[in-house]
C-alpha cells in the first residue's frame, strides 16, 4: 500500500498550488523517466504541457484527481496520497496544497478530511485569521458591508465572496456579459472581449484595492506584524491566473444581461463620432453621457464647418448636371439615418473610369464600421439561404451601407432583391449557434455595375425597388468630348486617411438631410430612364426572343439581325453604346436558359462565334433561327 508519491527531476525549481490545485514546474520528459522508473505506481505529475496519465488539461484540482484512474488503482481511496506529495525531496502539506477550498468541493475537500484527522495547521491558520479581523486597527479602514464580506470569506475560503466583492467596485459596471458575449468599457465604448484579457485586469485591480488598505495596515502596524507572512502569501494567492479565472468566470455569470446586447448601438436617431455625437431630429452635437450604448463610431472627430469645398470639387466632377448632383446628395444623406427604410437597391451604373468605384470608397471610409463589402453573389444566392445560420445577414443589424460588385454572368434573383430591399423582418442566427435573432434590415445596399442589371423575375414591384445612378463623366488623361474630364491620377490617395475630408464629406450630408426616406425623393429624368430600359429590355425584348426565335442546329442567324427584328420602326443601338451591351448581355442569359432546357451539350449547343458557312466564314449564333410567321 503505497501512501506517498516521490517524483525526481533536477529541473524542478519551483512549486506550489493555487486553489486546492498543485502545480509543479517540470521538464516533459519527466513522465517517461518515471514511467520507466516505477512502472506500477500512479502518477500525478503537473508541468506546462501535460499532468496525470491520462487528463491533457494545464491543472488538475482534488476533485478530478480523487475520480482519476491512477487514484482508483489504489487498494483503497486514500487523501494521504496527495497530502504526502513529494517533488525532490520538497513535501507539500496540506496547507500548501489547500490555500482555498472552492465551495464545490464540498465534504470530499482536503481541508475537510484534513479537518477530520485532526490536522494541526488548519486550527491555527484560523486562529490567525480571527486575530486578524478583530483588529480595531482593520475595522476602521472598512465599512460593515465590507467587514461582512472580509469574515465571510476568511472564514470559508470561497471564491465566490471574492466575486461579490468585486461586483461592489467601480470596476464591475465597465463589463457587461450578453448573449454569450463579453463586454468591456473603454472610454465611452463598449468593446468585444475576445481573449478577455481586460476582465481579468480589472478584477486584478480591483481587488487589489480592496484588499491594499488591509496589507498596507500590516505592513506598517508593528502589532500587526506577526500576521505578516500570512498575508504575503494570501497576497501571492489572490494574484494567482487560477484565482482571477475563478472570480472571472462566476463574475461574468453574474454579470449576465441579455438585455444589454439589445440596447447596444439601438439608437439610430445618432451619428457617434469619436468627440461626441450629432442628433440627427435637430442636427445639434452633444458629447457622451451614460445614457449611450455604442460599440463604434465614425472613424473621425466631428466639428460642424461651412467649408465643403474639397468634397463639392470631387462631386461636381462626377455628375456634370446639377439636377443629377443634388439628388446623389440628398440620397446619400439618407444613407446617415438607419431609421429610413431601405426601399431601394441602389445601382451605381457605368463603363470604366467613371467615378463610382471612387465614390464607393470613399463612402466607406467615412462610414467605417457603419459600411461593409459583401460577397458580389450576395443577391444571387438561392433564397433559401436566408434565415439559415448566416453571419453576414446578422452582422448587417448594425451596417447603415453595403457595397457589392458586379456579379460574373449571373442575373440577380429577384426574390432576394425583394425581400432584402422590402423592409421585411429577418429571421436568422450566427453559425453554431441557436440564438433566433430578428430584425428589420435598414442597411442601404449599393451595387456597382458595367451594365444594366438582369433578374430572374421583372415585375413591377421588382422595377419600384430600383434606384440607377448613372455615372456618365469619363476621365481620361486627354479628354476630347464634352462629358469627359481630365483624370486626376493623385485622388484615390487623397481621400485615405483624411479626416477633415471626411469631415466635411458629413457636414454637406446633413446640409441636405431632411429625414426623407429615398422613396419620397423626386427622382431625375436621366436617373428614371434608366429603370426605363431595364422595363423595356426584360418584358419587351425577352418576349421577343421567346416568341420569334427556336433552335436549328445547323441555321446562323447574327446579332445585327435579331436587333433589326426587334427594333423594327427604330434605329438599332450603336455598338459602343451602353445599351447595346445591355441587349448583347440579355440574349447571352437567353441562349443559356435555351441550352439549358433543351438539354444541349457539346456540338448541339447554341453558341455564338465565327462560323463556316458555303465556303465563308460568318461570325454570328449557330443554332437559332426565326420562327416562321
Amino acid at each position: 500500500m503505497l501512501n506517498f508519491l516521490k517524483i525526481i527531476d533536477p529541473s524542478v525549481n519551483e512549486l506550489g498550488s493555487e486553489n486546492g490545485v498543485i502545480s509543479v514546474h517540470a521538464t516533459n520528459d519527466l513522465i517517461d523517466k518515471y514511467k520507466i522508473q516505477a512502472t506500477g505506481l500512479p502518477t500525478h505529475y503537473i508541468d506546462s504541457d501535460t499532468h496525470l496519465l491520462e487528463y491533457p488539461d494545464k491543472v488538475v484540482d482534488i476533485e478530478e484527481y480523487l475520480n482519476s484512474v491512477p487514484f482508483k488503482k489504489l487498494s483503497q481511496a486514500n487523501i494521504l496520497i496527495i497530502k504526502n506529495l513529494t517533488i525532490n525531496d520538497n513535501r507539500l502539506g496540506i496547507f500548501d496544497t489547500n490555500i482555498y477550498n472552492e465551495n464545490r468541493l464540498g465534504e470530499s475537500s482536503l481541508a475537510s478530511k484534513s479537518a477530520k484527522k485532526g490536522d494541526s495547521i488548519t486550527p491555527s491558520i484560523k486562529s490567525t485569521i480571527e486575530s486578524l479581523l478583530k483588529s480595531s486597527d482593520l475595522v476602521k479602514l472598512y465599512s460593515d458591508q465590507d467587514m461582512s464580506y472580509l469574515r465571510e470569506f476568511f472564514t470559508f475560503q470561497s471564491l465566490n465572496v471574492l466575486s461579490s466583492i468585486f461586483l461592489r467596485q467601480k470596476e464591475a459596471s465597465l463589463i457587461k456579459f450578453s448573449e454569450g458575449v463579453t463586454y468591456t468599457k473603454v472610454g465611452y465604448l463598449w468593446k468585444v472581449e475576445k481573449e478577455i484579457r481586460m476582465v481579468k485586469a480589472l478584477i486584478a485591480k480591483a481587488l487589489n484595492e480592496f484588499f491594499e488598505p488591509m496589507l498596507t495596515e500590516v505592513s506598517v502596524k508593528p502589532n500587526l506584524a506577526t500576521f505578516r507572512p500570512f498575508m504575503s502569501k494570501f497576497l501571492r494567492r489572490l494574484e494567482s491566473n487560477a484565482t482571477l479565472s475563478y472570480v472571472e468566470l462566476t463574475t461574468l455569470l453574474r454579470l449576465t444581461d441579455d438585455r444589454f446586447t439589445s440596447m447596444l448601438n439601438s439608437d439610430i436617431t445618432i451619428l457617434p463620432f469619436e468627440n461626441g455625437y450629432v442628433r440627427l431630429a435637430d442636427k445639434t452635437f452633444a458629447n457622451y453621457d451614460e445614457s449611450q450604448y455604442i460599440s463604434f463610431t465614425f472613424p473621425f472627430r466631428f466639428t460642424y464647418t461651412e467649408d465643403v469645398e474639397e468634397v463639392e470639387q470631387i462631386m461636381c466632377k462626377m455628375f456634370l448636371n446639377e439636377e443629377e448632383r443634388i439628388f446623389v446628395y440628398k440620397l446619400m444623406a439618407t444613407f446617415l439615418d438607419n431609421s429610413l427604410p431601405n426601399d431601394r437597391l441602389i445601382v451605381f451604373l457605368g463603363s470604366g473610369s467613371n467615378g463610382k468605384s471612387l465614390l464607393m470608397r470613399l463612402l466607406s471610409l467615412v462610414f467605417g464600421r457603419f459600411s461593409t463589402s459583401l460577397a458580389s453573389n450576395f443577391f444571387t444566392y438561392e433564397e433559401k439561404s436566408i434565415g439559415w445560420p448566416n453571419p453576414v445577414l446578422r452582422d448587417l443589424r448594425y451596417q447603415k451601407l453595403a457595397f457589392l460588385s458586379e456579379p460574373t454572368g449571373k442575373s440577380l434573383r429577384s426574390e432576394v432583391v425583394k425581400r432584402l430591399c422590402g423592409n421585411d423582418e429577418m429571421t436568422t442566427r450566427s453559425l453554431y449557434s441557436n440564438d433566433i435573432i430578428r430584425f428589420k434590415i435598414r442597411t442601404k445596399f449599393v451595387i456597382a455595375m458595367n451594365t444594366l442589371p438582369s433578374f430572374t423575375t421583372c415585375d413591377e414591384a421588382l422595377l419600384r425597388r430600383l434606384l440607377i445612378i448613372s455615372f456618365n463623366t469619363k476621365f481620361t488623361s486627354k479628354p476630347k468630348h464634352p462629358k469627359e474630364r481630365q483624370i486626376d491620377e493623385g485622388l484615390v490617395e487623397k481621400i485615405e486617411n483624411n479626416p477633415t475630408l471626411y469631415n466635411q464629406f458629413v457636414n454637406l450630408l446633413l446640409r441636405y438631410y431632411t429625414g426623407e426616406s429615398i422613396g419620397s425623393l423626386e427622382v431625375p429624368t436621366s436617373f428614371a430612364c434608366s429603370v426605363n430600359d431595364i422595363r423595356e429590355l426584360e418584358d419587351g425584348f425577352k418576349t421577343y426572343l421567346r416568341s420569334k426565335l427556336s433552335y436549328n442546329e445547323n441555321f446562323i442567324i447574327t446579332y445585327t439581325s435579331i436587333l433589326e427584328g426587334f427594333f423594327v420602326n427604330e434605329p438599332c443601338p450603336d455598338p459602343k453604346t451602353r445599351i447595346y451591351k445591355n441587349y448583347l448581355k440579355k440574349l447571352n442569359e437567353y441562349i443559356h436558359e435555351l441550352n439549358s432546357r433543351l438539354e444541349l451539350t457539346d456540338g448541339r449547343r447554341i453558341r455564338f462565334g465565327p462560323h463556316r458557312k458555303d465556303g465563308k466564314v460568318i461570325r454570328g449564333i449557330r443554332g437559332l433561327d426565326f420562327l416562321l410567321e
